[in-house]
């Protein structure tokens, strides 16, 4: 974890930024759906919000009102386009933030940990196996730039969510409050699950991917002797075995990203 807030704090600029351009996505989100009532309301008969609503539905008329327009149809859909085009603006560069960061913290750990074997001494790479010393130094900070990767987007599909769900309390209560009890009833059920079938799928497909590269950097470095002692047969088995649990693993994987 220590070690986690220090990579963090190597790159507190770029993540204060993230933070900010989270927030802005999750405004704009929600600001985007207001910036289509205007339109329905040229096109169709009262399709305004009621109650609070109509306070922020008036809001929005008022910029709408100072495009220099005189088509109230065409002045709505230019301000919804632009309302639109800076929200997709938005989430593109928060996306381009958050590949900047999460691939400068791969390239930091990948780096420390290259300086520390080099700053190590021969007993330590002799006690120890290359397949496991190479998956630490490529799969770890593959690790870490998913991990960096996955956090701010889910944080900022999180705050999304709270910005629409504000919004909807706004323009009806009674409907937010049932479908908020609804979704958070699915989400108590699906995260239940997951924890007793995600988790053991990636707790498997990693121990497996580090042990078919094990077994291949021990076929590589004793061809000689699996050579001279025909022992191919056996290797091939082994890696086999490896091969068939990946895929079955992966199988299952894919089954379960697509269950909703």
């Amino acid at each position: 974890m220590r070690y986690i807030i220090e990579l963090v704090n190597a790159y507190k600029g770029i993540y204060l930024l993230i933070f900010c351009f989270i927030l802005a996505k999750g405004f704009l989100a929600s600001f985007n759906i207001l910036a289509i009532f205007p339109l329905l309301n040229v096109i169709l008969p009262n399709p305004a919000p009621s109650g609070g609503g109509q306070f922020y539905f008036s809001k929005i008329q008022g910029f709408v009102q100072i495009i220099p327009i005189d088509d109230p149809v065409i002045a709505c859909s230019m301000f919804l386009f632009v309302v639109t085009i800076l929200a997709c603006a938005t989430a593109i560069f928060l996306e381009y933030l958050i590949g900047r960061g999460s691939s400068g913290i791969g390239y930091t750990v990948k780096d420390r940990l290259f300086k520390k074997y080099a700053s190590t001494g021969y007993q330590f790479f002799v006690e120890r196996k290359h397949g496991e010393l190479f998956y630490y130094l490529f799969s770890a900070p593959q690790s870490a730039m998913t991990l960096f990767t996955l956090l701010p987007q889910f944080a900022g599909e999180v705050v999304s969510i709270l910005f629409l769900v504000g919004l909807l309390f706004v323009i009806n209560f009674k409907f937010t409050v049932f479908l908020s009890c609804f979704l958070l009833i699915f989400i108590v059920v699906i995260n239940g699950i997951a924890r007793h079938v995600s988790y053991n799928i990636g707790k498997a497909r990693k121990q497996l991917s580090i042990e078919q590269q094990v077994i291949t950097n021990e076929f590589i470095d004793g061809i000689k002797h699996i050579t001279l002692y025909l022992a191919k047969p056996r290797w091939l088995a082994r890696f086999d075995k490896i091969n068939r649990g990946l895929r079955g693993t992966y199988l299952r994987e894919v089954v379960w990203i697509s269950v909703p």
